[in-house]
């Protein structure tokens, strides 16, 4: 394993060995965001096309005031309730992802 002391000049560099080590250590869990209309609105700002399936769930649930249920295709609400319910969230109800 490499050690990196985390300053300003190596910040990134940390950044993006962690990224990928956790990504390879739940890489069953992986999805591509952008296959989820609305999660992939949310993913505006992210430069991996990848991430685990807790961290859509904690993306859905910090912003889903500004998930539009109304648009959401019909695989997208069935990600989100299978993933709240495999997670534990207030969005595992029905009434939340539809």
């Amino acid at each position: 394993m490499l050690l990196l002391p985390v300053d300003s000049r190596n910040a990134n560099a940390y950044t993006f060995l962690m990224q990928n080590a956790i990504l390879e250590h739940h890489k069953d869990q992986l999805i591509f965001w952008n296959d989820f209309p609305e999660l992939a609105a949310l993913c505006w700002n992210r430069h991996t096309p990848q991430m685990t399936e807790e961290t859509a769930l904690r993306l859905y649930e910090t912003n889903w005031a500004f998930v539009n249920r109304n648009t959401m295709p019909p695989h997208e609400k069935e990600f989100v309730t299978r993933i709240a319910k495999k997670f534990g969230s207030y969005l595992q109800g029905p009434h939340r992802a539809s």
